[in-house]
């Protein structure tokens, strides 16, 4: 069962919180407690989920940023992979294997370099965030 708790000569329950006697109202009601209540008042158990909405509202931005990030580095390296095809047919260079190899690993340079530029970004965003508080306005992805 839940924490029972003390009631007082004038009819009022102690939160478990924040330790203060209130009036049965100031509870919300719980079948599986022994009186029938929560054991912390509706005001501490509304800060309670404040914080936990705070905190799931930062896991979403953190994981639309790194969706956001990989969307980033996929749409660049199409990018880089139309451009460099179009550079070839219009200089009229055949594509061998070997060409194609070497391409290929100037491709992973810049993607590799690319990457290294978002991950930097975002660490600046976030120490950014960081030191505008909790009562700034939160980034919702890189700036690019």
């Amino acid at each position: 069962m839940g924490r029972y708790k003390k009631e007082s000569v004038n009819g009022k329950w102690q939160c478990s919180r924040c330790k203060l006697f209130r009036y049965p109202t100031e509870f919300y009601k719980n079948a599986y407690a022994e009186n029938g209540l929560h054991s912390a008042c509706k005001e501490c158990m509304g800060h309670h989920s404040s914080k936990n909405r705070q905190r799931w509202k930062k896991e979403r931005e953190a994981e639309y940023a790194r969706q956001l990030q990989e969307e980033l580095v996929a749409a660049e390296e199409m990018r880089l992979r139309s451009a460099e095809l179009m550079r070839r047919q219009e200089l009229g260079i055949p594509v061998s294997e070997l060409t194609a190899a070497i391409w290929e690993q100037q491709l992973q340079k810049d993607l590799a370099l690319y990457r290294q530029m978002l991950v930097e970004q975002l660490r600046l965003d976030a120490e950014a965030a960081d030191h505008e508080g909790t009562d700034g306005p939160e980034s919702a992805g890189p700036r690019l």
